[in-house]
């Protein structure tokens, strides 16, 4: 029931994006550079540095607050 539940809306998808993927030259460079992007290890390159630096924002936020409730 799922499986084919998934196949029509995949089906479905794509009815929409390959027509809309060959009438757009626009959308095929960002597809196409995005791609590019994805397969060069920048992605997780970029994902992992941004990860550090929200856990390393939360650790600083959650320390400073609980500074700020012992020294009050």
């Amino acid at each position: 029931m799922a499986s084919n539940f998934s196949r029509k809306i995949e089906l479905k998808f794509w009815d929409v994006v390959i027509p809309f993927l060959s009438s757009s030259s626009r959308a095929r460079d960002i597809t196409a550079k995005t791609l590019n992007f994805y397969h060069s290890g920048q992605l997780k390159r970029k994902a992992t540095i941004g990860l550090l630096v929200a856990c390393a924002g939360f650790v600083s936020g959650f320390l400073l607050f609980t500074l700020s409730l012992l020294l009050s």
